[in-house]
C-alpha cells in the first residue's frame, strides 16, 4: 500500500501527503486516489501528434539474387527434416539431417557408415574420391547428443552443394 501511495502521490495533487500519513492511509483514501489517478489519465490530453507511414522493405538485389528454392523432407517418424545435398568434386550425393539444435555440418565418412552395419541413414562421403578435399583439423570433431549417441571424427573442407547451388571450400566434419 506504502507503494501506492507514493506512486498517487506523485501523479496526482491531491494525494500528496507524508510517507507516515501513507502507512495510515485508510483503504477507502487509497481507492479515491486510485481514481482520481484513473480519471486524470483518461482525461488529460497527453496525446503527442506523429506522422507515421509505411516504410516498404527493401531487399538489396544481392540478396535477392542469391536466394534459391531447396527441399526438405519431414521424416515425422524419426522427428526430424532432411535435405539433399552434395559433398566434394565430383559431387557425391548425402542425405543430411537438419540439426537446429547443432552448429556442426557433419556427413558420415565410408568406413564409420560402413561400421553402423545398416543402422546409418544418407549415404556417406568418400573423401579420397574427391579433389577439392582438404583436412582442417583431424580428429578435432567430436559432437554428444541427449540420448547418448555422437560421432567422431575430422573437420575437412570441401564444396558443398543444395538447391542447385554450389558453395565452395565449406569446412564440415566427417563422422570417422
Amino acid at each position: 500500500m506504502i507503494l501506492e501511495g507514493r506512486i498517487l502521490m506523485h501523479y496526482h495533487p491531491d494525494c500528496r501527503t507524508s510517507s507516515k500519513f501513507i502507512t495510515m492511509m485508510a483503504s477507502w483514501q487509497l481507492l479515491v486516489c486510485s481514481l482520481l489517478l484513473l480519471h486524470e489519465l483518461t482525461t488529460a490530453s497527453k496525446v503527442v501528434p506523429a506522422s507515421f507511414q509505411r516504410a516498404e522493405r527493401r531487399l538489396n538485389t544481392r540478396n535477392r539474387a542469391s536466394s534459391f528454392p531447396a527441399t526438405l523432407d519431414n521424416e515425422y517418424k524419426l522427428g526430424l527434416y532432411s535435405i539433399n545435398i552434395t559433398v566434394g568434386t565430383p559431387p557425391q550425393s548425402v542425405i543430411l539431417d537438419l540439426d537446429t539444435g547443432s552448429s556442426d555440418l557433419w556427413v558420415y565418412g565410408t568406413d564409420a557408415y560402413e561400421a553402423c552395419n545398416g543402422i546409418c541413414v544418407g549415404g556417406s562421403y568418400n573423401r579420397s574420391q574427391s579433389s577439392t578435399y582438404a583436412l582442417v583439423d583431424e580428429d578435432g570433431f567430436l559432437i554428444e547428443y541427449a540420448d547418448g549417441s555422437g560421432a567422431t571424427g575430422d573437420y575437412v573442407s570441401d564444396d558443398v552443394g543444395f538447391g542447385g547451388v554450389m558453395i565452395e571450400n565449406v569446412t564440415l566434419a566427417v563422422a570417422t
